[in-house]
């Protein structure tokens, strides 16, 4: 028996996308856009940019856990401000255990 597991024995990552700038808003209009590891403060969220609309798009959901891939490597911060939406400089570990899979999919 193993010792340890790996983060994908648990958790499923998803990679944020860049967004139209003309998407995006100071204004607190949509809900937060998470550029990137500046938006990551003390393991906790920080948002400056909001997005109304964000069809397709990679949303985090409260408790995800997020890193950043761009800049600051691997900086993580714990969703706790609830549905976001990712850019491409940041991925997100969630839980199989906050996943709705098709009963097919599930071994």
């Amino acid at each position: 028996m193993s010792e340890y597991i790996t983060i994908g024995d648990c958790a499923v990552i998803f990679q944020g996308r860049n967004l139209d700038k003309a998407k995006l808003n100071t204004e607190g209009k949509g809900i937060p856009y998470i550029v990137g590891a500046a938006c990551m403060k003390d393991a906790r969220l920080k948002c400056e940019k909001y997005c109304e609309n964000f069809e397709n798009e990679t949303i985090s959901k409260l408790g995800d856990i997020l890193v950043s891939t761009v800049g600051t490597l691997g900086k993580v911060a714990i969703n706790d401000i609830g549905d976001c939406v990712l850019s491409r400089h940041v991925c997100a570990a969630v839980s199989y255990t906050h996943l709705t899979l098709p009963t097919s999919d599930l071994v």
